[in-house]
């Protein structure tokens, strides 16, 4: 496997409403079992909806402010 540096904000850049998001792994190096994306969420935008991933995890690490995911 090889290594990648790579600094914020780096990666192939999507926007999605009030989402800005930097992929910076897709899976492509890692088999499919692992992909990186940086995300900053403007206040007030809209969450993806609840939903299951059957072949991975996903885990969130908030380094600024509050991420609230509504479920009901």
């Amino acid at each position: 496997m090889d290594t990648s540096i790579v600094k914020s904000r780096e990666g192939k850049f999507i926007q999605l409403a009030g989402i800005k998001l930097w992929v910076i792994e897709d899976g492509t190096r890692t088999r499919q079992e692992l992909s990186v994306v940086e995300a900053e969420v403007l206040p007030g935008s809209t969450t993806p909806p609840p939903h299951v991933h059957y072949a991975h995890e996903e885990i969130f690490y908030v380094l600024d402010g509050e991420l609230d995911l509504k479920y009901s």
